[in-house]
């Protein structure tokens, strides 16, 4: 489980913004810690499909599992242009073996194991985040 002491002053910085009407109006200026939380918690959501692909067939491209999570995760959240420069950053990502020689572990079983604890240990936050928006009703920040 995630210590609770640094999502509770998030949860805080972002009540406070609500109250003063900060969280949903889009401005970038100043910027809005509710709007960054909000994209962070997408981004883990993102990492965790991807390591979950990567994890349930070994013989997946990190490109292909990438494209399938992004499409599963953050294509709904951008416009046109973005997904297109999403889609063409994909032919960028490294081949498998490449990706995982530079998560260590030592041997492929310690590579494995490596993304299933850090899939493990993303979820509380994924849903701890995740409640913070579900419950003051933030869940579509622009």
């Amino acid at each position: 489980e995630v210590e609770g002491a640094p999502l509770l002053h998030l949860r805080e910085m972002i009540e406070d913004e609500k109250e003063r009407d900060m969280a949903i109006r889009g401005s970038k200026d100043p910027p809005s810690a509710a709007r960054s939380a909000q994209r962070l918690m997408w981004f883990l959501v993102f990492t965790r499909r991807l390591l979950q692909k990567l994890i349930e067939d070994e013989s997946v491209e990190v490109a292909d599992g990438a494209r399938a999570a992004y499409s599963e995760t953050l294509y709904h959240h951008h416009k046109w242009l973005v997904r297109r420069a999403v889609q063409a950053g994909m032919y960028a990502c490294p081949h498998r073996e490449v990706f995982e020689s530079t998560l260590g572990g030592g041997t492929r079983e310690g590579v494995m194991e490596s993304m299933r604890e850090l899939h493990t240990r993303l979820e509380p936050i994924n849903a701890q985040l995740e409640a913070i928006f579900v419950d003051l009703e933030l869940t579509t920040i622009p």
